[in-house]
């Protein structure tokens, strides 16, 4: 629990909800950054109803420049930062994201979260620490993970 009081204005600045959309088959958002969107912190944590699993995706581009495409399913819980720090120059850099629905009815809601609140949130869910350990190993070998697992939520 958090030591926050429902209600509060304390409670209220955890989390903030920045998104609730519907995209129809064939529709899109534009590229961007959410570079002047970051209130309190640089991490999002989306939502998805879609009627066809696969049918839609959030694309964007790797620190490297590479475009990276992650299908959508049905129910699936996104969790990522729109900012990257580089290891050796510190330099700041943001995320260069889309969503495209080519073939498929999309339903999103999106919210601004905390660190220490993505990592309550993965300590209460069965297998997600296993999952992230085998998407940041992938991501560190230059490998792309696209592994969808079906987690248990406590």
């Amino acid at each position: 629990g958090y030591k926050e009081k429902p209600g509060s204005k304390a409670y209220k600045h955890l989390t903030r909800m920045k998104n609730c959309s519907y995209m129809p088959p064939g529709g899109f958002i534009m590229w961007h950054t959410n570079r002047y969107d970051n209130t309190q912190a640089s991490y999002r944590m989306y939502m998805y109803a879609v009627d066809v699993d696969g049918g839609s995706s959030f694309k964007y581009l790797s620190p490297e420049g590479e475009l990276v495409e992650v299908p959508d399913f049905h129910g699936a819980v996104r969790l990522f930062s729109n900012t990257h720090v580089d290891a050796e120059t510190g330099k700041q850099s943001y995320l260069w994201h889309t969503v495209a629905a080519p073939h498929a009815h999309r339903l999103s809601l999106g919210f601004e979260i905390l660190p220490e609140q993505m990592v309550a949130l993965l300590d209460t869910c069965d297998g997600c620490w296993a999952d992230l350990q085998r998407q940041y190993s992938a991501l560190g070998s230059g490998k792309r993970y696209s592994g969808v697992v079906d987690h248990q939520w406590e």
